[in-house]
């Protein structure tokens, strides 16, 4: 059981260091000679999650969002329970987010908060915490361990959950904003053009911070392309054809209104690239 949770949970971690502690916490669970080895596990996991909390949430960032309310208990004003709520949903309205997006969020808060009174309980060391068998420690041992795996992967779940709630909004923008406006880089190979089609092919939100989200969006746009004036054409000195260019964006919505999204058409780049013949550089 262990082995498939640590398992689960270094695949979700991105940092090194971060990595290593998660390595040296195991290892010396696994030391069932040392009679401080839950202890010692119980430690290094406590610090793994302080460092795991920090570095996806910074007190700067939380403070940032418009959720936010110290906290009087907290010396800083910032709890862990606000650290989790960051990690996996930015500066979205916690209503939003579990009413909208289907997240559990009070839950995993639950769980870690529950993962750290087992890592407090036994970091201090009194007789019934002392030389406490690995084998018998090690339900609770995975139930810590999936505590911050359920935060990274719930976090996970709630912009692929935006994505899709966010999907339909983007497509109208996109669209708008493709035939709404003179795309310049396609201007600058006919004399005219129009917009036939759009394919969107991929949409990610990249991140949620605690003002934006910010959203990725690939796909392909045909377009009907004119050399010359309609006399020309009908004189047979013009043409028309059409071609097919991907474009990418990146755009953002605010964490108070996500849907509210507005596409500038400087916004699409269109890769004209293959048409003039460029290659990649190798």
């Amino acid at each position: 059981m262990i082995q498939q949770a640590s398992t689960n949970l270094i695949k979700n971690l991105e940092v090194e260091f971060h990595k290593k502690l998660l390595t040296a916490a195991l290892a010396q669970l696994a030391n069932s000679a040392d009679p401080l080895a839950v202890n010692s596990f119980c430690s290094t996991f406590r610090e793994l999650i302080r460092h795991v909390l920090s570095w996806l949430a910074s007190d700067e960032e939380i403070k940032k969002c418009p959720w936010f309310k110290p906290d009087e208990t907290s010396r800083t004003g910032i709890t862990r329970n606000h650290a989790v709520q960051f990690i996996v949903c930015g500066g979205l309205a916690e209503d939003y987010v579990c009413t909208r997006l289907q997240i559990e969020l009070p839950e995993v808060k639950k769980e870690l908060s529950s993962a750290f009174k087992v890592l407090n309980k036994f970091t201090h060391l009194n007789e019934a915490t002392f030389n406490v068998p690995a084998a018998e420690f090690e339900p609770k041992a995975v139930s810590v361990i999936n505590a911050l795996s359920e935060v990274l992967e719930l976090a996970q779940d709630c912009r692929a959950q935006l994505t899709q709630s966010l999907a339909h909004h983007i497509e109208k923008e996109v669209v708008s904003a493709a035939i709404s406006e003179t795309l310049l880089a396609i201007d600058e190979i006919a004399t005219h053009h129009s917009v036939e089609f759009i394919d969107i092919e991929e949409i990610e939100v990249v991140s949620i911070g605690s003002t934006e989200v910010v959203i990725s969006v690939h796909g392909n746009i045909e377009v009907e392309l004119q050399w010359g004036s309609n006399s020309d054409v009908a004189n047979d000195i013009g043409a028309i054809g059409n071609e097919y260019f991907p474009f990418h964006c990146t755009i953002t919505s605010h964490t108070t209104a996500p849907e509210e999204i507005n596409i500038a058409t400087d916004q699409l780049q269109i890769d004209t690239s293959e048409w003039f013949g460029n290659q990649p550089d190798d």
